[in-house]
């Protein structure tokens, strides 16, 4: 579960930047009726290796000038070895990875 996202953060956001630690069963950015962002996001791995390793990577680390706060969240089921996270971040104008300073 990520969550803290800035608003402007969208599906594409996340999808490429969760996807350089593994393959992504799903990802998703949270938005209200009105289609804003509630600044939250799930993103499910198909390994709990690649999920554990992001959340090592992003958890606390700025996306648009805000820190994401990142939580693992164990899928239960017939599926159970399937790990995700949501996220989320909050503020700030400028899109970057940590110190990166990426523009897009």
């Amino acid at each position: 579960h990520t969550i803290n996202l800035e608003y402007s953060v969208n599906d594409q956001d996340i999808k490429e930047l969760f996807s350089e630690f593994g393959p992504l069963k799903s990802s998703s950015v949270h938005y209200d009726r009105s289609g804003r962002s509630l600044g939250t996001a799930d993103v499910t791995y198909l390994r709990k290796t690649d999920a554990t390793r992001a959340l090592k990577t992003y958890n606390d680390v700025p996306l648009d000038g805000k820190p994401m706060r990142i939580e693992l969240v164990a899928e239960e089921g017939p599926l159970s070895g399937r790990t995700g996270f949501r996220s989320g971040n909050s503020g700030g104008s400028s899109r970057g990875r940590g110190n990166r300073n990426n523009s897009r």
